[in-house]
């Protein structure tokens, strides 16, 4: 969907970077996303790297890679000049994140990974006493 320069794309993300403090004045983090699409009978899957600049750094906290989430972004791009050789200029493009929307979670909570344990720990226990009966779940 795009409206002016804002765009929104789904994918899961297959990657999250620490955030860089280039400055005390700026800081970015970097995330890719991986976005699978079907033309013509064939899946193809694309890696799509996009950043978090300044106050937007932790947005990518809330969401484990993995997750499928729904990245709202600007397309941003600049020129530049060496100071010493103008001639030489180089183009740099960049996907700036402005929002990320989780839509299915694929972690498992910390009540989750307790109730394994429990029943992990029971279950063994019950091998060893065959007058325990092991949990059926």
């Amino acid at each position: 969907m795009q409206k002016n320069n804002f765009f929104e794309i789904e994918g899961r993300v297959y990657l999250k970077k620490d955030t860089q403090v280039i400055s005390d004045k700026f800081q970015k983090r970097e995330f890719v996303l991986e976005v699978t699409e079907e033309f013509k009978d064939k899946t193809y899957t694309k890696t799509i790297p996009f950043e978090l600049v300044q106050k937007n750094v932790d947005k990518i906290d809330y969401v484990s890679t993995g997750d499928k989430v729904k990245v709202g972004f600007v397309l941003d791009g600049r020129e530049w000049a060496p100071k010493d050789d103008p001639e030489k200029k180089r183009y740099f493009g960049s996907n700036k994140a402005i929002s990320i929307q989780p839509l299915e979670v694929k972690r498992e909570t910390q009540a989750d990974v307790a109730q394994d344990q429990v029943n992990q720990l029971v279950n063994e226990a019950a091998k060893d006493d065959p007058d325990m009966d092991p949990l059926p779940f």
